[in-house]
Formats: structure tokens, C-alpha cells, sequence
């Protein structure tokens, strides 16, 4: 999803891994450039991060929404419950989103509080939301996104404009090639 009118020279990571690479595809030029400084910025701490999630098509957020939820979206197994985002209302459809995970000997380490408070810390430092800020039990630590001017969520605005413009034209609303 290359964008012509915000394409930018891309900034090299030298401390990105391949996969963490990839998973940047399809995410808004600018996010793509905040991530690699985040994952450099990590390292030069010490710290190893893999981007985890990047662009996710609707049909993606749906499969992810659907775990741990009944054929009517109840929850019935909250320790199963990925996400809260409906198909359409995650950033992540609109390549405005990432997850990331701190590595530590090539695991992924999901259990030490104050290396994810660090994390999170570098990564609002570079002008990030992060999802650790939601409320339970919406609370996602993983996740970093950059909005531009619209709000946390996706709202009637977002999906009008992906509905009669396109992404491009969503990406140059956000006001984030400013940023």
C-alpha cells in the first residue's frame, strides 16, 4: 500500500530484524520511520523488540475479534479475547497501528513489567499512543499507533472517508506527513 503523495525516503534501521521488517508493510510512511526509531531507540538500551503486528485487512481484525466470543460476539472465554476492536475500528486496518513484543535470548517476554513500562515509555517519547493508556479491559500494551487528527478509535469519519476516498486520501486527512 504504497501512498505517491506521502511517499518519503525510507529511514534504514540497522537493529530491525527481518521479520519486524515485514510486518511494516502497508503501514503509513510515517509510523513506518516512528517504528524503526522505536526498535533503534530500544537497542540502544539494551533492549531487543520484534514488531508483532502491523496492517491487518478487515477480514484479519474480524478473525482476530472472533476468539474467545460466541457466534453472536459474546465472550465466552475472556483468556481467548485478542481484541475488542470490531472490523473496521482498529488503526491496524488502516496501516495507523502497530504491536510489538521485547525479545530477551530470542523469547518473547511478556511477563516483566518494568521492561514493558520502558518500552512504552521510548515509544510515547516519539509521540505514540500507546493501548497500555485504554481502560480495562481494553488495556493493550502491545499496541502503538499514530492517529494524526483523528481520534483513538476509527469513528463515522474514518469509515466515510475509507468508504468514498480510499486510504490515501485517509492518510493525507490524518495530517500526520506534518508530524
Amino acid at each position: 500500500m504504497w501512498c505517491p503523495s506521502l511517499h518519503r525516503r525510507r529511514l534504514q534501521s540497522p537493529k530491525m530484524d527481518n521479520i519486524s521488517e515485514a510486518r511494516l508493510i502497508g503501514l503509513h510512511p510515517v509510523l513506518q520511520d516512528k517504528a524503526r526509531q522505536f526498535v533503534d531507540q530500544c537497542d540502544a538500551e539494551g533492549i531487543t523488540v520484534r514488531i508483532t503486528q502491523g496492517y491487518r485487512s478487515y477480514n484479519e481484525q474480524l478473525e482476530l475479534w472472533q476468539k474467545g466470543r460466541d457466534e453472536h460476539g459474546n465472550i465466552i472465554n475472556p483468556s481467548l479475547v485478542v481484541t475488542h476492536a470490531r472490523p473496521g475500528y482498529s488503526w491496524h486496518s488502516y496501516g495507523m497501528a502497530f504491536d510489538f513484543c521485547p525479545m530477551v535470548n530470542g523469547i518473547p517476554e511478556w511477563g516483566n513489567p518494568p521492561l514493558w513500562d520502558r518500552c512504552i515509555a521510548i515509544g510515547e517519547g516519539l509521540g505514540l499512543f500507546s493501548g497500555s493508556r485504554w481502560a480495562a479491559p481494553q488495556t493493550d500494551r502491545p499496541h502503538f499507533q499514530l492517529t494524526g487528527r483523528f481520534p483513538e478509535a476509527p469513528d463515522n469519519e474514518v469509515l466515510e472517508i475509507m468508504a468514498t476516498s480510499g486510504l490515501a486520501q485517509l492518510w493525507i486527512d490524518s495530517g500526520i506527513e506534518q508530524a
